[in-house]
């Protein structure tokens, strides 16, 4: 056998490991028993007594929203390894445990040992197995968007994070310009129009404001608001009439709420 020298080159060809800290998430629970209790929150609420201003109303209906949210939806922390698999689940990590509990008693109890590690085996087989069909599944599903996300999830590829500079307030006003500048005769702005009780051209009626919350996808992240879009979904009856109202205050206004957050 023949070894080659090259200098200082081993160091060039040793595996570096790529090494990230654990990332903490807190994932909220959508019990039955905690909707039921968030939709009995929001349907004996008086929202009249919030109403002012437009932006006071609006802030003064989002935040109580969020508060009943945090107080009737439990949540708990779940930390995620860069090496987690996708089919590892709670089965398999339940039988992890109970696994490295058995091994420090090998030695007294041998069978428990090799139950323990015949179970984990099981488990892990079984999950691989549900894991396999899902992502069959995707593929056979025709659509585009579940075969790239399959692929990405087969490959475990993770593109750059891209997200708006929201640390800028001024960021809307600026895409404005910049989008308007074509159009814009002058360097006048123009103001919005008085806003009065008169019905506006175009109402929003209760009905649409639910159809709209109703087709919302629940998964989807939420908005600078914080509220989440499963919240709107599964409470849509209770919250439609005052988002309602928002909405065509806001019409008859020809005032679109600006916040620092938006």
């Amino acid at each position: 056998m023949i070894y080659l020298t090259l200098g200082n080159s081993s160091r060039a060809y040793k595996q570096q490991l790529k090494q990230s800290k654990p990332v903490e998430r807190q994932i909220t629970h959508w019990p039955e028993s905690a909707v039921e209790e968030l939709n009995d929150c929001f349907d004996r609420t008086d929202w009249s007594v919030f109403r002012s201003t437009l932006d006071e109303y609006t802030d003064t209906v989002t935040a109580y929203i969020r508060f009943c949210q945090d107080i009737c939806l439990p949540t708990r922390t779940v930390t995620r390894y860069p090496n987690s698999k996708p089919w590892f689940n709670k089965s398999v990590r339940s039988k992890v445990v109970a696994k490295d509990a058995a091994h420090r008693c090998r030695d007294t109890d041998p069978d428990g040992y090799r139950h323990a590690r015949s179970e984990l085996k099981k488990a892990i087989r079984d999950s691989r197995r549900v894991h396999r069909d899902r992502v069959e599944e995707k593929f056979d599903s025709r659509d585009a968007r579940s075969l790239w996300s399959n692929l990405n999830l087969i490959t475990q590829y993770k593109g750059p994070a891209k997200s708006a500079d929201t640390d800028d307030v001024t960021l809307p006003d600026k895409l404005n310009e910049w989008y308007a500048r074509f159009d814009r005769d002058k360097n006048s702005v123009p103001e919005p129009a008085p806003c009065d009780d008169d019905q506006p051209p175009f109402v929003i009626t209760e009905c649409d404001v639910m159809r709209g919350f109703k087709g919302l996808r629940e998964h989807k992240a939420p908005g600078p608001d914080g509220i989440s879009p499963r919240l709107l979904k599964s409470c849509y009856s209770e919250l439609g009439s005052v988002f309602c109202d928002i909405f065509n205050w806001s019409l008859r206004c020809s005032v679109v709420r600006y916040h620092e957050n938006f």
